[in-house]
């Protein structure tokens, strides 16, 4: 599947920059946190004098509480991406794949699945993007992220037997699908925080048009069902209980492809929605974080993506100042530096846990071990099959530590360990690890300055090369904005 990986990129960078800051934030919170979101009457300041909700609702995540599914409504806004993006690459691209006809579709089905060699941003994530269109589909038409999942699986299918005369890909699939849940659930959340149907005039405008920006599907839909300038009351849960944004502009050296480092200028947007640290789970995604970093020389300006969303929490153990819980994970990375490409759909199982200080600080920590149900990862000797990295399934942990007063971290640290097999590729075992410290010190209300130093090292055993050891250091300086 060959998507407009351009303008896909555009779309989702766009998406992110366009996400809400907030409501309008109550006053008197400490000038440290000057963009931390929590709802009157759902969380006390003092969480030690209000413990967190326990266990989370038994009620079912089918459909929104104020909504009714509109199922083939859903079906059609499915079909009609494929049918938009089909005709595009037909008509106006002239692409050869998308030449089909009935027996290029008996075809697909006969000759069961393959791997495609499209580059690495096509796969990894354009294809997550235009998951989430399929998802939105779904989830605007009262579906939850449940309810949703068959939904993406319909579009995947569409797509790959369908609108293609190439073989349906593994790859794609899974990338489409998982990567979809993923997406699509960030935008439907980030873009719920912008809407509300009780506003009228130019300010119900503003909020459907950037809402549409961040989630084009759902602003289609709501424009189908008129629910963009229909007055109705604003579901409570599209406001989230804590919600927080970070940005990071500084300066990164980090080594390159060439001998020598390479120099640039980045910009680190950070989302933190929710905390299940402070507050009950009730549905996959109440609590996710998104971090996007932009780079000058890095390729259609993105350097990494990443979401992670908890799908499932259960508290172990929690009193007036300490909480452990128990959390299921799902998370989408994509990382294509000068240096090396990683990324894929994993999901993490582990613990969390949060300790505050009398001062009023708060230590957090985190351990996960990660199944990893496809990744690539960049390789030297991956060109025998088109590409310049391999695909294959593995198996890691990862650790985080922070110290500060939530959202701003004072100090925090990551440590990762991931072995992936190859399935399509350079028969290879892969051995990665990365580990980052960084530290952000407040200078005035919600200006900081910061460095961060850590490298990324990989170690691929290759059953008919020779084996390649890389280390690529990365130091950073930079202003933030909490």
């Amino acid at each position: 599947m060959a998507y407009a990986t351009k303008a896909s990129v555009c779309l989702l960078i766009g998406s992110l920059c366009c996400a809400p800051v907030s409501r309008g934030a109550p006053g008197g919170w400490p000038p440290d946190a000057p963009r931390t979101l929590r709802r009157p009457g759902l969380a006390s300041e003092d969480s030690a004098a209000s413990p967190p909700e326990e266990e989370r609702s038994e009620a079912t995540d089918l459909a929104d509480l104020d909504e009714t599914t509109r199922p083939w409504l859903a079906v059609g806004e499915v079909t009609g991406t494929n049918l938009a993006v089909w005709a595009i690459d037909r008509y106006v691209r002239q692409r050869d794949w998308a030449r089909v006809d009935p027996e290029v579709w008996l075809d697909n089905l006969r000759y069961g699945l393959a791997w495609d060699q499209d580059d690495f941003a096509n796969n990894q994530l354009s294809h997550p993007y235009h998951g989430a269109a399929y998802f939105n589909a779904a989830r605007a038409n009262g579906y939850g992220f449940w309810g949703s999942t068959p939904f993406v699986l319909l579009g995947v299918a569409q797509w790959e037997w369908l609108a293609e005369n190439e073989p349906p890909s593994v790859n794609d699939i899974v990338n489409t699908s998982l990567g979809g849940l993923a997406l699509g659930e960030v935008l439907f959340r980030l873009s719920s925080m912008l809407l509300d149907n009780e506003a009228r005039g130019l300010d119900r405008a503003r909020r459907e048009i950037v809402a549409g920006l961040i989630n084009p599907l759902r602003g289609l839909n709501r424009t189908l069902t008129g629910e963009a300038w229909a007055r109705s009351s604003t579901p409570p849960e599209w406001s989230p209980l804590h919600f927080a944004t970070r940005a990071h502009i500084g300066y990164q050296r980090m080594r390159g492809d060439l001998p020598g480092n390479v120099g640039e200028f980045f910009v680190d947007l950070d989302v933190d929605y929710g905390d299940a640290l402070q507050s009950a789970v009730r549905a996959p995604f109440d609590d996710f974080t998104v971090n996007v970093q932009l780079a000058s020389k890095a390729e259609f300006l993105l350097d990494h993506a990443f979401v992670e969303g908890i799908l499932r929490s259960s508290t172990l153990s929690a009193d007036e100042s300490e909480r452990l819980i128990f959390g299921i994970r799902q998370q989408f990375e994509y990382v294509d530096t000068h240096s090396y490409e990683l990324g894929g759909q994993s999901f993490g199982f582990g613990l969390m846990y949060r300790g505050e200080t009398r001062a009023g600080n708060e230590l957090r920590a985190a351990g996960f071990l990660r199944t990893l149900v496809l990744g690539g990862i960049s390789s030297e000797y991956a060109g025998e099959v088109g590409r310049s990295y391999d695909y294959g399934p593995g198996l890691g942990m990862q650790f985080e530590g922070s110290f500060g007063r939530w959202p701003w971290s004072l100090a925090s640290a990551k440590a990762s360990l991931l072995w992936i097999r190859t399935l399509d590729g350079a028969d290879a075992d892969h051995l990665t690890s990365e580990a980052f410290l960084q530290l952000d010190v407040p200078l005035y209300r919600g200006l900081g300055i910061g460095a961060s130093a850590g490298v990324f090292s990989r170690y691929s055993s290759f059953s008919h090369f020779a084996d390649v050891k890389q280390m690529v250091p990365r130091f950073q300086i930079f202003l933030s904005k909490h």
